[in-house]
């Protein structure tokens, strides 16, 4: 606003904000609105610091005018400020917002839109699908319901495969606690159902194991222990174990020529 100290160096505030992750808004410079605005704060205090010592009914009378005038300034303050924002400037990292609206809320939504996908750029792995806890026990069963389904993982799925997979390269262990705080942080900024339906998921598609104090966990248990954050600190995860197609081969061979094999007395084969 005009009170800023550098409001008319507004490219050194456009280069302080592009390190920032905010929606920057550049109100139009307007006299009268400040005045009016400085005038209502006055008046606003004043009342109120004499309407409740003052004995004499006519001061009170003059004091009560005051106050119905100070609060139709306030309706004019509210309009002109909404009549600012749809002529405001809007800009994120520098870049400025598009829009077109006349409507002051719905340029600011936008504006914070550009913003969430300025700052969470992996957002668009989950390509706009709307997840919901209704769905874990579908997907820990293996029943992929969305619109991406298939045999191949999705985007999102490799992502969080490849992040438990790294964290266990890594000596370190990952819970479902520490798995939803990764990926609700930059640059992810997943919703918590859609952490946990990816999850669900990695699960139904045999692709993560998960235990708690030891014990495996399947059907209902492991759509609870998905579901209740409370126990999410608890449950950890565990990619499991990837056969190269040559190791797959060699156990088909094995299975599919095993009758000319020679055995010995306790049936295993010999050399």
């Amino acid at each position: 606003t005009p009170f800023h100290p550098e409001y008319e160096k507004i490219d050194s505030v456009k280069l302080q904000a592009m390190g920032r992750f905010e929606l920057l808004v550049v109100l139009p410079a307007k006299d009268r609105l400040i005045q009016d605005l400085t005038r209502y704060l006055q008046t606003s205090k004043y009342i109120s610091q004499n309407i409740s010592v003052t004995q004499k009914d006519s001061i009170k009378r003059i004091l009560g005018d005051k106050a119905h005038a100070n609060k139709e300034r306030h309706a004019n303050l509210v309009d002109e400020a909404r009549d600012l924002l749809v002529a405001a400037d809007l800009f994120v990292a520098n870049d400025e917002v598009e829009s077109g609206s006349k409507d002051p809320q719905t340029r600011i939504n936008e504006g914070f839109e550009q913003l969430v996908a300025h700052v969470y750029t992996n957002l668009k792995m989950l390509r706009g699908v709307s997840y919901s806890d209704t769905q874990i026990e579908s997907f820990v069963q293996g029943n992929d319901t969305d619109l991406f389904g298939g045999t191949e993982l999705s985007e999102a799925e490799s992502e969080m495969l490849n992040h438990i997979q790294r964290n266990k390269s890594k000596g370190m262990a990952t819970s479902i606690k520490t798995l939803v705080e990764a990926f609700e942080q930059r640059p992810y900024g997943w919703p918590l159902a859609a952490i946990q339906c990816v999850l669900a998921k990695l699960c139904g598609r045999h692709k993560v194991d998960a235990t708690s104090d030891s014990e495996s966990l399947e059907g209902g248990k492991l759509t609870e222990s998905i579901k209740k954050t409370q126990r999410h600190g608890n449950v950890l995860l565990e990619p499991q174990t990837v056969y190269a197609p040559s190791q797959i081969r060699k156990v088909k061979d094995f299975i599919n020529n095993r009758e000319a094999f020679a055995y010995d007395a306790d049936g295993a084969i010999k050399e």
